[in-house]
This record gives structure tokens, C-alpha cells and sequence, in this order.
């Protein structure tokens, strides 16, 4: 007889807990009320999660796996979810870079921050548009709040490393036709078709962009990054003219002893 009364009991204390845990991510969110109402109590579980673990990561200079959640195309497809996770996204950008701009004036950036950013770069190349963009939009926010980052060096070789993957992977347009039938001394020209690589590897930054098989994506990102870049290094050139145009300088002479080397062999 005790069983039903137990039941209910614990019923509304799962309401109640459902209930306040809506209310917490509405303080943290609270533009989104109306999405929040629709949500089920995982995903809000999963949500407050989300805030606390990336809130916390960010603060300690680990800004990148933001990105991965989007990877999932079972958050993306729920409207709601996505939407929310949009929201807590530009959240933590905001409380990163909060934190950043403190630490900045104390000379004391983590180092992570480096690796991170460039982790960064390669996720806004990713196939998946969420991830794509959400990625482009936190490195973009960064670098433009911290122009000074821009004095590394190994963010700067990464970002020219990652626009010449990309060159390279636009060219593919015309270069990667392939034939299916290589037996055949006569080849139909219907047994012809485009094969694109999707994954692209620079050594010198020890770096792998993986991209869409859509070349007219492909140029889009491109023409995104490469409009971003030159806004990024006119940035850090204001800010440290010496640092960054010295990085710049030293890629060029790599860039111009790749080129020689060939050269003079065959001389």
C-alpha cells in the first residue's frame, strides 16, 4: 500500500529537480527561456553540463573542444538544443576572453593558448558546417579581442600552412580526376569521375585540415580564412610591427628555400 504514495513521491522530486535545473540554465542563458521549456530533462542535464565543463576548460586556456560537441549530428538536427548550445557557446567565448584580457595585463597567458588557437583553426576548416562555423567564429573573436596573439609564431606558420592545404585542396577541382577502369585499353568517358582527398597534412606545423568533398565549399572557407587572416595580421602588425613582420619574413625565406633548392639541383 506504501508503494503508490513512495512513487508519486519520488515523482515530484524529480519534477522539482527538473524543474529547478531549468530554472538555473535559464539565469545562465536566459534569452532562451522560450527553447529551454521545450527541452527534456536530459538534455538540460546535458546543457548545464556542457556550460560548467567548458566554462571551467576555457579559464584554463583550453578553448578548443567546444568544437567537438558539433560534431554530433544528433545535437545538431534538434533546433531547440542547438540553438541553446549556440547561446552557452557565446557565453564562454565572452567569459574566455574576460579571463584572457586579465591575464594579458599580468603577462601570464596559459600555454597552452597557442596549441589550442590552432586547434581552433583547423576545426573552422572541418566538413561539418556546425562545427565549421562555431570554430571560426571563437578564433575569429580571439584574435580580434587579442590582437597580440598574433605574435606567435607557430599560430602564424599554422594559419599560412592551412591557407596553402587550402589552395591546394581547391586545385583538386582540376587535378583529381581519376579513372575507375584501368584495364580497359578504351575507357567510356562515363567511367570517369572526381575522386577529392579529403584530408590534407602540413608537416611544418604538424597540422591535418579535413575537409568537404564540395569544391565550391572548399573556396568558401578559403576566401573566408584568407579575408580573415590579412584583418588578423594587419592587427598584430599595429600591434607589434617587428614580431610579427619578423615571423613573416622568416616564412617567406622557408617559402623562397623550398623553391631554390629544386632549382639548383637540376643546374
Amino acid at each position: 500500500m506504501l508503494y503508490r504514495p513512495l512513487k508519486c513521491l519520488m515523482y515530484l522530486r524529480t519534477l522539482q529537480t527538473a524543474a529547478m535545473h531549468k530554472a538555473t540554465l535559464t539565469k545562465y542563458i536566459p534569452l532562451k527561456a522560450s527553447d529551454i521549456k521545450a527541452l527534456i530533462p536530459a538534455q538540460v542535464v546535458f546543457l548545464l553540463t556542457f556550460h560548467d565543463l567548458e566554462a571551467m576548460r576555457s579559464s584554463r586556456g583550453y578553448v578548443a573542444s567546444t568544437t567537438t560537441y558539433f560534431l554530433n549530428k544528433g545535437v545538431n538536427s534538434r533546433e531547440s538544443l542547438s540553438s541553446c548550445m549556440d547561446s552557452i557557446v557565446e557565453k564562454v567565448i565572452r567569459g574566455c576572453l574576460n579571463e584572457l584580457n586579465t591575464r594579458v595585463m599580468q603577462h601570464s597567458l596559459p600555454v597552452t593558448i597557442s596549441s589550442e588557437l590552432q586547434k581552433l583553426l583547423v576545426a573552422s576548416c572541418h566538413r561539418i558546417a556546425r562545427a565549421r562555423d562555431i570554430a571560426g567564429k571563437y578564433l575569429n573573436r580571439m584574435i580580434t579581442s587579442l590582437p597580440s596573439l598574433m605574435c606567435d609564431e607557430p599560430l602564424v606558420c599554422a594559419i599560412l600552412e592551412v591557407l596553402t592545404l587550402l589552395r591546394r585542396a581547391c586545385e583538386g577541382e582540376y587535378t583529381d580526376e581519376v579513372c575507375l577502369i584501368l584495364h580497359l585499353r578504351w575507357v567510356p568517358p562515363q567511367c570517369f569521375q572526381y575522386n577529392p582527398a579529403h584530408h590534407f597534412t602540413s608537416a611544418r606545423s604538424n597540422l591535418t585540415i579535413e575537409l568537404t568533398d564540395s569544391y565550391a565549399t572548399r573556396n568558401e572557407i578559403l576566401v573566408l580564412l584568407h579575408k580573415n587572416a590579412n584583418h588578423w595580421l594587419t592587427l598584430g602588425i599595429s600591434r607589434a610591427p617587428i614580431e610579427v613582420r619578423r615571423t613573416l619574413q622568416v616564412r617567406s625565406a622557408v617559402y623562397l628555400k623550398r623553391l631554390l633548392i629544386p632549382l639548383f639541383r637540376n643546374i
